[in-house]
């Protein structure tokens, strides 16, 4: 046993450096994380640091899914690019 459940059960939980605070700062905590993983360059890892992120917050979780879809359609963008990414981020 393990396996899947223990995979699942670290996706729901918040890192060890996620505040214990208001949506608000868990959203800037999450942006903050995002932001840095796009100054590296890595724009498909930033969208995905967002989503994960806010995956934690148990107030998003009834938007996950459209939140989910947008990121998609983000990264299949055929323009997709560190601005695009940059929004995606702010817009939260």
């Amino acid at each position: 046993m393990g396996g899947m459940d223990d995979m699942e059960k670290k996706m729901r939980d918040k890192p060890k450096d996620a505040p214990e605070a208001p949506k608000e700062d868990l959203i800037d905590w999450a942006k903050g994380r995002a932001r840095a993983v796009l100054e590296k360059g890595d724009l498909k890892g930033a969208v995905d640091t967002m989503v994960a992120d806010l995956t934690k917050n148990p107030d998003m979780q009834a938007q996950m899914p459209m939140i989910a879809m947008m990121a998609m359609s983000l990264k299949a963008d055929p323009e997709f690019d560190e601005k695009k990414v940059s929004d995606f981020i702010e817009g939260f």
